[in-house]
């Protein structure tokens, strides 16, 4: 092997550990956005059906359950 090739390969594994620590820190954030994404879901499911300032069921948690029982 020349010294040139031994450069080239090196060179190859650094880009190739870059490119990996590149995707997990992708995958990481992506989980935590998810996280976020879904937490914040959850949030809006509440705030509609439940009153802001006694986070009681309100009149459309109420239809809706009623609706339920009904059928």
């Amino acid at each position: 092997m020349n010294p040139g090739s031994r450069v080239g390969i090196s060179s190859l594994e650094d880009l190739k550990q870059e490119v990996m620590h590149l995707a997990q820190d992708y995958r990481g954030q992506h989980g935590r956005l998810l996280e976020r994404l879904d937490n914040a879901r959850q949030q809006i499911f509440f705030l509609t059906n439940h009153d802001a300032l006694t986070g009681l069921p309100n009149r459309k948690a109420f239809e809706e359950r009623l609706e339920s029982a009904i059928a």
